[in-house]
């Protein structure tokens, strides 16, 4: 009898949830020949509440996945009796302090769902730059659910050894599985040929792929890219979701140096994605915090080269040659890069792109061991 696992997730397309849904996307269609996945998912936006164009009265067939989109997260009586529907072998939650999560986690120790093992997927939200966000309601709400024992016999999953040791140090708890998320079986196809990423010394095309959220830094970016000399073009490529922050990037944005070139695009489809950094020349992330960083991985499978932040696990970057890694409180060594990046030439490109593309190759070589490990991480 096939294997039955419940995803509770605040994002599932047509929302964008960034890499955590991107990673969830991967991971269905690597093990959907052994697993039945059913979704349970908001019909709308969780910060705005725009209603997506779906279906909200019944299952429906998502790529390899049966998805139920809520019209309201309601009360527990209601997800309870979904759950008890699907009749899952595991329960996967991914967030830690998604309304959905909490209501799972409930339901389990009340009673109503016995049982049924729970994994547990923090996709970030215990790093330590993601938890100075609204620090102190997040460290209520941790400290409710620990007290109120919902977190006992839990399995947590972590996409590498820096979040292990984020989750450990956080919660004190030590039940937790690394396994990277599985690589984007389109990614590596989008790589561009040389003669696809033209490059001038003195000209340069960045590009920034993130959920517009403060956590993604793009008030950062822009300050740091606001003092570089060149012929620059800027694409910024997410979903507007933090309309506050998103406020402060326009009113940089307004002033911006007439020399670069700001294009914004909004969410865009994954491929359309990967197209456009397979054509840029850096990707900038100066994030506060990445468990994994997914479109780090995709930006390197595409040959693209990274200028990131310390607050990732990609920290073999500079040694491989693929990118550069420099800390927040080095704004002029962003500065620096970026004009580094700008005065390279095309050969000297070449070569730095061609070791990202090796690098995420190696990386993601073993697509099949990390599709045992999710097995045995989904065992009943």
């Amino acid at each position: 009898m096939r294997r039955r696992v419940l995803v509770a997730t605040e994002y599932f397309p047509p929302a964008d949830g960034g890499g955590a849904t991107r990673a969830l996307i991967n991971l269905i269609q690597a093990l959907s020949p052994s697993i039945d996945f059913h979704i349970v998912t908001r019909g709308y936006h969780p910060r705005n509440g725009h209603a997506y164009d779906v279906d909200t009265t019944s299952w429906a067939r998502v790529g390899g996945a049966r998805v139920r989109y809520l019209e309201r997260v309601g009360g527990l009586t209601r997800l309870g009796r979904l759950i008890r529907e699907v009749q899952p072998d595991v329960l996967f939650l991914n967030s830690v302090f998604s309304t959905l999560t909490l209501r799972t986690l409930l339901l389990r120790r009340f009673g109503m769902i016995p049982g049924v093992p729970v994994v547990l997927v923090p996709e970030g939200e215990l790093d330590r730059g993601a938890l100075q966000i609204k620090p102190a309601k997040k460290a209520v709400y941790l400290a409710l659910i620990s007290s109120l024992g919902l977190l006992r016999q839990v399995r947590w999953k972590a996409a590498s050894a820096l979040e292990e040791q984020n989750i450990s140090r956080r919660l004190r708890i030590d039940n937790i599985t690394i396994v990277p998320p599985p690589a984007s079986p389109s990614a590596a196809a989008f790589r561009c040929p040389d003669r696809a990423r033209p490059k001038q010394p003195g000209a340069a095309r960045f590009i920034f792929v993130s959920r517009i959220v403060r956590k993604k830094n793009l008030t950062y970016a822009l300050e740091a890219l606001a003092g570089v000399r060149g012929e620059i073009h800027f694409d910024i490529v997410g979903d507007r979701e933090d309309r506050a922050h998103w406020e402060e990037c326009r009113a940089l944005l307004e002033r911006f140096p007439k020399h670069i070139r700001v294009t914004t695009h909004g969410h865009l489809p994954h491929e359309q994605t990967l197209q456009m950094l397979a054509g840029a020349h850096a990707l900038i992330l100066p994030t506060l915090a990445e468990n994994f960083g997914y479109v780090i991985a995709e930006a390197l499978s595409t040959g693209c080269p990274v200028l990131i932040s310390d607050n990732t696990p990609w920290s073999d970057v500079p040694q491989r040659g693929a990118g550069w890694i420099v800390p927040l409180n080095s704004p002029d060594e962003w500065r620096s890069r970026l004009q580094e990046i700008v005065a390279m030439s095309e050969e000297e490109l070449r070569a730095c792109s061609a070791r990202a593309h090796a690098l995420a190759a190696e990386r993601f070589g073993d697509s099949p061991a990390i599709e045992r490990q999710y097995l045995a991480l989904l065992a009943p």
